[in-house]
């Protein structure tokens, strides 16, 4: 084998190579060595343990009587404008947020319009026990927006007798697209 002489940038270059490092990069190499099976941290934040929340009391004197055997409350007040929204204890946040944002599948549907309210009672009371027995998860009822009339008064109804139903999980005004403040999305259990 023969070899070539070697230039002066070279020589120049394998003796900057050869000098000692800089204190610098022996403490980083010594800091590697020390944390070599460390692994990193996705969250350094300390979880305390939460206690259980209390269970709520149930709403109304009747609360030892199924949902089906109670009389539908009625009520003639006219409901403000406003977007509607119950969530029983322990739902989970995200399914909470895909809810309101229409993000699970409606199955099934219920138009309460030109309805009295007696009528509109018996009608969602059935549409739910229907669902609830073709273990439906997500339906939509359409109780207008009552804009005629100065108020819907299927709306503060709809409302209450959803809150007394013990297979409502929740429910929340629908997305514009969906009826807006004139419909409710009711989440069921499974």
């Amino acid at each position: 084998m023969r070899f070539r002489p070697v230039s002066a940038n070279c020589n120049e270059m394998c003796a900057d190579r050869r000098k000692p490092k800089p204190d610098h990069d022996d403490d980083l190499t010594l800091f590697r060595r020390a944390a070599g099976g460390a692994r990193r941290l996705h969250d350094d934040r300390v979880q305390h343990q939460r206690s259980r929340p209390r269970p709520a009391p149930r709403e109304g004197a009747n609360a030892d009587i199924s949902a089906e055997d109670r009389a539908p409350y009625e009520s003639d007040k006219p409901s403000s404008h406003g977007s509607l929204f119950h969530a029983s204890p322990g739902v989970q946040r995200k399914v909470i947020r895909m809810l309101k944002r229409g993000q699970i599948r409606i199955e099934d549907q219920l138009d309460l319009h030109g309805m009295r309210v007696r009528e509109a009672g018996e009608a969602l009371q059935n549409f739910l026990s229907e669902c609830s027995q073709r273990r439906l998860r997500c339906v939509r009822v359409i109780h207008g927006k009552g804009l005629r009339t100065g108020g819907s008064v299927l709306k503060e109804n709809v409302a209450t007798w959803l809150r007394l139903r013990s297979d409502v999980v929740a429910f929340c005004s629908a997305a514009p697209d969906d009826g807006g403040t004139g419909a409710v999305y009711v989440l069921l259990k499974k």
